[in-house]
């Protein structure tokens, strides 16, 4: 099977774009920002306005916050991950330094 280390370094570099993606969208940190974010669930949502267990949405607020917490966990990780995998690649590519002018000179 014939490896392309430009492929490679391509599929590598969507990766990295990919998680820097998912960065911007958790506000440049996990605990800078939430993926959820408090302006677009609207009004006090994760906020923590609400005056405590007496007041009826409390528990909601609550659930959502924590709820948001772990999908910024989430997200971070997934972007640590696809940076781990699009370094890879890219280090894979190295070992194939040849094979892309190889592989052109076996076409003509």
């Amino acid at each position: 099977m014939e490896v392309s280390p430009s492929l490679l370094r391509r599929t590598g570099g969507a990766l990295f774009d990919v998680a820097a993606q998912v960065r911007r969208a958790l506000g440049g940190s996990a605990l800078g920002g939430s993926a959820l974010g408090g302006s677009a669930l609207g009004g006090s949502a994760l906020r923590g306005d609400r005056t405590g267990p007496g007041d009826p949405d409390w528990a909601t607020d609550a659930a959502l916050h924590a709820q948001a917490c772990a999908w910024d966990g989430y997200l971070s990780e997934l972007a640590a991950r696809l940076d781990d995998a699009g370094d890879r690649l890219t280090r894979a590519a190295d070992g194939y330094a040849d094979a892309d002018d190889d592989a052109w000179r076996r076409l003509c």
